[in-house]
C-alpha cells in the first residue's frame, strides 16, 4: 500500500502546486519547467506503480516476497531511462 499513498500524495502535492502556479502568471506553466514538472511526475507514478505491483502480489497473489529483487531494479532502471531521455528531450538536463 505504500506505492498507493506515494501516488496519491504525489498528484495531490503536484496538483496542489499547478494551480497555484496558474495563478502566479503564464510563464510558470508554458515553458520548459512546466513539462519537467509532468516528467517528475511521471517518474513519481513510475516509482509508485512500481511498490504497488509488489504489495499487490504479496497481499493478493499471496507470495511474499513480492517482485523479485532483479524485476524491481529493472523496473527502477526503465522508469529512470524513460525520464532521462524526456529530460533530454525537453532540454531541461542539465549537469
Amino acid at each position: 500500500m505504500g506505492g498507493l499513498c506515494f501516488i496519491l500524495g504525489t498528484t495531490i502535492a503536484v496538483g496542489i502546486a499547478f494551480v497555484l502556479l496558474l495563478h502566479s502568471g503564464p510563464e510558470y506553466t508554458t515553458g520548459p519547467e512546466s513539462r519537467a514538472l509532468f516528467i517528475a511526475m511521471f517518474s513519481a507514478f513510475g516509482f509508485g506503480a512500481i511498490g504497488f505491483i509488489d504489495d499487490f502480489i504479496k497481499v493478493v497473489c499471496k507470495r511474499n516476497l513480492g517482485l523479485r529483487p532483479w524485476q524491481k531494479i529493472a523496473g527502477q532502471l526503465a522508469v529512470t531511462t524513460v525520464m532521462l531521455f524526456a529530460l533530454h528531450i525537453n532540454g531541461t538536463l542539465t549537469t
